[in-house]
This record gives structure tokens, C-alpha cells and sequence, in this order.
């Protein structure tokens, strides 16, 4: 089974990027809040498409070898209305939904509460 993630390219100062909200860029929220995705919830909604926008164009310049965009920079040029239009939020809460949620947002680190699981030698 593959999963399809929804991606948007958008013209961000005169270049092209690509949006999407992957594994990668779920990993970069949750440690941009100590760890707990849903704190990002309790934010304005503005700060939250900022910060996802912020997460996905981060994402998209490592993998492509590019000089990030800060977010002062993104705050300058672009308005919460026009990150909105982008459908950031929504590419946000639809890869929510297709990552498994202890996948999304749990840590490997940290040893489950149900204990290993059955025939994994432990």
C-alpha cells in the first residue's frame, strides 16, 4: 500500500517550491513544541499556518539543497490570508489523517505502554 501525499507548488519570491506535509515535516513541528504536536493547536491559527508553511518549505530546501527562506522573511512578504489560499492547514490536518497518529507523533525513544510487541525477541 502506498500512501499519496497532496502537494502544492507555489511561487515564493520569485522561485518555485513544492508544499507537502510528510513525515519529515510532522518531525519538525512536534520538535518545534517540545515533543507535543498538539501544543501547536493552542496557537493562534496565524502563528500555526506560518509555522506549518515554515516546516514544509524547510523540508522542501534541504531535500532540493537550497538556502532556506526565514521566517521573517515569509512574515514580510506574505500575508496569513495568503497561506491560507495555499491550503497549508489542510495539507497539515489531511497527512494527520493518513499517518497512523502513533506513528505521527510518537517518540521511538520512548518505550510504548503496552510493551514490546509479540516476537520482537525482547
Amino acid at each position: 500500500m502506498s500512501i499519496r501525499i497532496p502537494s502544492k507548488v507555489v511561487n515564493l519570491d520569485g522561485k518555485e517550491y513544492t508544499l507537502r506535509c510528510n513525515m519529515a515535516v510532522l518531525e519538525r513541528l512536534q520538535d518545534g513544541q517540545d515533543g507535543d504536536i498538539g501544543a501547536l493547536m493552542q496557537k493562534p491559527t496565524y502563528q500555526v499556518v506560518f509555522l506549518i508553511l515554515k516546516a514544509m518549505l524547510d523540508d522542501y530546501c534541504e531535500d532540493a539543497g537550497i538556502e532556506e527562506i526565514s521566517m521573517r522573511r515569509l512574515k514580510k512578504l506574505y500575508s496569513p490570508a495568503d497561506v491560507a489560499d495555499w491550503g497549508v492547514f489542510r495539507m497539515f490536518v489531511e497527512s494527520m489523517s493518513v499517518f497512523p497518529k502513533e506513528t505521527a507523533i510518537s517518540d521511538p525513544d520512548t518505550p510504548s505502554e503496552s510493551g514490546p510487541p509479540e516476537n520482537s525477541g525482547n
